[in-house]
């Protein structure tokens, strides 16, 4: 079987597959479908498989496109923010003592995070206090990822402990 009756054969079910998909627009289910071809005619002979490999294999390939097109959709995603909000005009109002509670609390987190054992505290300052990332974490301690994300919850949970977090400022 030649590439022109591969791509006539199993047009529509790839088109139907991105279609039920609920990709929009349809110039963009036609993308997909085309790029689904590509991949498939660069990597693969069809002049050796069935029509049951070749289907499967493109519905492989689909499925893995469709993939990559949603992780593209969702990483392209922004937010806009509205410029014409006013801000000065809040209605929150501070008491006169607001300021001090909320140094005194700062103070109490201070507090509270040296009182945690030696590798939750280095955790929560690396992540909260530095800013670095799970994974920045993890090469710096020589652990795995998922350790960190462990040690930050249990370092949190102790935390809440430690500072009464009803009592907020």
């Amino acid at each position: 079987m030649g590439q022109e009756e591969v791509y006539h054969q199993h047009f529509r079910r790839i088109y139907r597959y991105f279609y039920y998909k609920d990709v929009k627009p349809p110039v963009e289910v036609e993308d997909l479908v085309q790029d689904v071809f590509c991949r498939y005619f660069a990597k693969y002979d069809c002049t050796k498989q069935s029509t049951d490999e070749i289907r499967k294999i493109l519905y492989g390939i689909a499925q893995n496109i469709y993939r990559e097109w949603i992780r593209k959709i969702l990483s392209e995603k922004t937010t806009e923010l509205n410029d014409d909000i006013d801000y000065s005009n809040d209605d929150v109002d501070y008491d006169e003592g607001y300021a001090e509670r909320l140094n005194k609390f700062r103070q109490d987190i201070q507090e509270a995070v040296k009182q945690l054992n030696p590798t939750l505290r280095t955790v929560i300052t690396m992540r909260y206090l530095e800013g670095c990332t799970r994974k920045e974490v993890a090469e710096k301690l020589k652990i795995k990822e998922k350790h960190v994300h462990v040690y930050q919850r249990r370092g949190l949970k102790a935390l809440e402990k430690i500072i009464n977090i009803e009592n907020l400022p």
